[in-house]
């Protein structure tokens, strides 16, 4: 067996202690995600009607399922929470591994700043799906840059039933196949090469399978999206704070916040990151920013979820492209960048914790005096 090499280790020392460091956090302080629970109450209800499809809301199925199995084996709310921790610290070994011999620095930069940004921290420490979708999206990357097409459709077709987002994704790799074939020149050179149909078959199998459940059970079509329009619409405008504001807080202001300032290299680097594999990712940013526009999607920072490996990676690529001569420097500036955001978000998610509590406490005294 190959020994593993020193940044091969350190990648997995990263990803280890912020495992460890995670777990601690769930088991002191509670999830603060209300939607948390409403899957994991999806789950209990499909054990009795597994075929409920009115018991998962607007929300897709796949992961109320595999929380239904982890309930059947007896497994908790913490469990849950834990299982997504470790699908967070997979992100950054997956990140790691995609890189030729020439990429092994930016890499290594890509791998540890995602195990320290703030995103796959956060949602490491919940029992939402964004965990698990992340890593359903960068495997599928890696598979498509790897030629393994087949892995790759399957990944992509459990990712479109996790969440909405991923639907943008095969909208993209759907849209590559056809360009590459018909007019080959209009796509960056990076997505020229033709994708095969049983990459495309499964996730197409997957959407249309869902569709049409829905259909048979609701009597139309998407009655499902039209519910979570209406849901989403409503939110937005309670939440808008301007039209100024609101267009830039999605695309501009929100990956400030989530990556800190040094976000602005992944510019310079995303050119040189590109690879078929982006293709995913592309699609899904491409996806919520239409969703967003059109008021059909929140602004929580939690969509950016499946993103943040890319974003790291590109962030790693333009410090190497933009100073290279100082790449040490420009290297620890990307981690303080991440560092600072993790430590800002898990001090926010730590009063909101607190205020959960006092809230509870609250509820519980209001019982206990009411007549």
């Amino acid at each position: 067996m190959k020994r593993a090499s020193a940044p091969q280790r350190l990648v997995l020392l990263a990803a280890a202690v912020g495992f460890l460091l995670r777990l601690l956090w769930i088991a002191r302080i509670p999830d603060v995600d209300m939607d948390a629970y409403g899957h994991f109450g999806v789950a209990r209800t499909l054990l009795h009607d597994p075929w409920n499809l009115s018991a998962h809301w607007v929300w897709l199925p796949l992961y109320h399922y595999l929380l239904a199995a982890l309930v059947l084996l007896h497994g908790t709310f913490g469990m849950a929470r834990a299982l997504a921790s470790l699908a967070s610290a997979a992100l950054p070994i997956v990140l790691y591994r995609d890189a030729s011999d020439g990429d092994r620095r930016v890499a290594l930069l890509a791998a540890l700043g995602c195990a320290v940004a703030a995103l796959p921290n956060v949602l490491g420490v919940s029992a939402q799906q964004e965990a698990l979708f992340a890593l359903l999206v960068l495997s599928g990357a890696w598979c498509i840059d790897r030629r393994r097409f087949v892995v790759a459709g399957l990944l992509v077709a459990a990712a479109c039933l996790v969440r909405y987002e991923a639907w943008g994704a095969f909208g993209l790799l759907a849209a590559q196949a056809l360009l590459s074939r018909l007019f080959p020149r209009v796509l960056p050179r990076a997505f020229r090469e033709p994708l095969p149909v049983w990459l495309l078959a499964p996730p197409a199998a997957a959407i249309v399978g869902f569709v049409l459940w829905h259909r048979a059970v609701d009597g139309r079509f998407f009655a499902f999206l039209e519910e979570l329009y209406r849901y989403t619409h409503a939110q937005r405008g309670v939440l808008s704070r301007g039209p100024l504001f609101d267009a830039l807080y999605f695309p501009v202001l929100l990956p400030l916040l989530l990556f800190g300032p040094a976000v602005v290299l992944a510019a310079f680097g995303i050119r040189d990151a590109c690879r078929p594999g982006w293709i995913l990712p592309l699609g899904i940013y491409l996806f919520l920013l239409a969703s967003y526009a059109g008021k059909g999607s929140l602004a929580g920072g939690r969509y950016y979820g499946s993103l943040a490996p890319f974003v790291c990676w590109a962030m790693a690529e333009g410090a190497r492209r933009v100073t290279s001569r100082r790449a040490a420097l420009a290297s620890s500036l990307v981690l303080v960048s991440l560092l600072a955001t993790t430590g800002i978000a898990f001090v926010r998610l730590h009063a909101e914790a607190d205020g959960a509590r006092a809230e509870l406490d609250r509820a519980v005294l209001r019982t206990l005096h009411s007549p």
